[in-house]
């Protein structure tokens, strides 16, 4: 009886994205070389103060490399070894954007995720909005959003290709008075494209303290309390 070889799955290609300025923080360098990347992985870096011509350029890289995915970490970030891992599996359930959960680097910390944005589009043009944040997020889950920042976020190449189509702009390009994040969950927005975030997967964002849930106070918690 002959032996049928069964193929092994081709793991997904990621091109790990991390806008930077000149200089970069420890912690997040001690994140960086111990990541587990994909095999036909690659990471890739960009400097400068316009953060999202960066990221504009780093997608074209990934569409003219034909990456799948794009893992966007920043630069003031650090992470768990497997976080690449652990986000690929969100979307191999048909998850095409699943950001980790991050939080601002003050207190009182509030989490970098949006459970509403408020659009209001200007009759001059752009677009006004209010982001607000998901402050009583479900623990160790994977939840739908309304937007996200891009401190360690996966998104799967084809859609910013598509965005690009759709908008004939670039897609990190910003809307009159918002950030590069923000004007692009707008557009995934009117596309009707799905955005999630993965609690289980955690990050710390450096400041003069590395911030984390660990800082974070939920509303029920602070209810108890008072």
């Amino acid at each position: 009886m002959s032996k049928v070889k069964l193929k092994t799955p081709t793991p997904p290609s990621v091109l790990i994205c991390v806008p930077c300025m000149s200089h970069v923080p420890v912690e997040f360098m001690a994140s960086l070389v111990t990541l587990d990347t994909t095999p036909n992985g690659r990471i890739t870096m960009k400097s400068g103060s316009l953060v999202y011509k960066a990221r504009n350029d780093m997608t074209l890289m990934a569409i003219q490399g034909g990456f799948e995915y794009i893992m966007w970490i920043d630069s003031d970030m650090t992470f768990e070894t497997d976080i690449i891992r652990r986000l690929l599996e969100d979307a191999r359930h048909g998850k095409d954007y699943v950001t980790a959960l991050a939080f601002s680097r003050e207190f009182p910390c509030k989490p970098i995720i949006y459970k509403d944005i408020i659009w209001e589009e200007r009759p001059e043009g752009g677009v006004k909005c209010g982001c607000v944040p998901y402050m009583d997020y479900p623990k160790d889950s994977l939840f739908e959003i309304k937007g996200s920042g891009f401190g360690a976020c996966l998104m799967k190449t084809d859609i910013l290709k598509d965005v690009g189509k759709e908008f004939k702009t670039a897609p990190f390009n910003p809307l009159f008075g918002l950030g590069e994040d923000v004007s692009l969950n707008w557009r995934l927005r009117k596309m009707g494209v799905k955005m999630w975030c993965d609690s289980r997967v955690k990050v710390g964002h450096v400041g003069w303290y590395v911030f984390g849930e660990h800082c974070y106070v939920r509303p029920e918690d602070e209810s108890r309390e008072s």
